[in-house]
């Protein structure tokens, strides 16, 4: 598995996102003031992403995905969703998507989506299953991966 930090690919799926909307226009399905219904999902996303970084702080464990998981976190964002850095990333991809207002920019939005659901989650997954055992099996079980 290459090490590719997930803010990295987040970047090139905004990057690419921006590329397609801006380069590749396909149609158009949202028109100016509607478009701003974009701002929730933008919003809310940096919000899980804020809270869910700084809880990884508060507590005082590592943010690499690549690193061995030394603290479980499961309160604040982490009661709702197994991945609330995760689902921030996809939210802002997904606000900026219906701000642009066209539909070629989806292509980041599903690429990081992707790249969360069947690369990086599954592979933390399996790093929180073999260090926190049942604990960790237990709060699957009760907190979804998304929401």
């Amino acid at each position: 598995m290459p090490k590719i930090l997930p803010p990295l690919v987040f970047l090139f799926c905004l990057l690419l996102a921006m590329a397609a909307h801006f380069f590749l226009p396909l149609y158009k399905i949202l028109v100016s003031p509607m478009n701003f219904i974009g701002l929730l999902p933008l919003v809310v996303g940096i919000g899980f992403l804020a809270v869910g970084s700084a809880r990884f702080m508060r507590i005082g464990t590592n943010l690499n995905t690549f690193i061995k998981p030394d603290i479980l976190v499961t309160t604040g964002p982490f009661r709702f969703t197994r991945n609330p850095m995760y689902l921030g990333f996809t939210l802002v991809l997904l606000g900026n998507w219906l701000l642009w207002g066209t539909l070629s920019p989806l292509v980041g939005v599903v690429i990081f989506f992707v790249a969360a659901n069947f690369w990086y989650i599954p592979f933390e997954e399996s790093r929180c299953e073999d260090v926190f055992g049942e604990v960790y099996l237990e709060y699957k079980s009760k907190v979804r991966r998304w929401l």
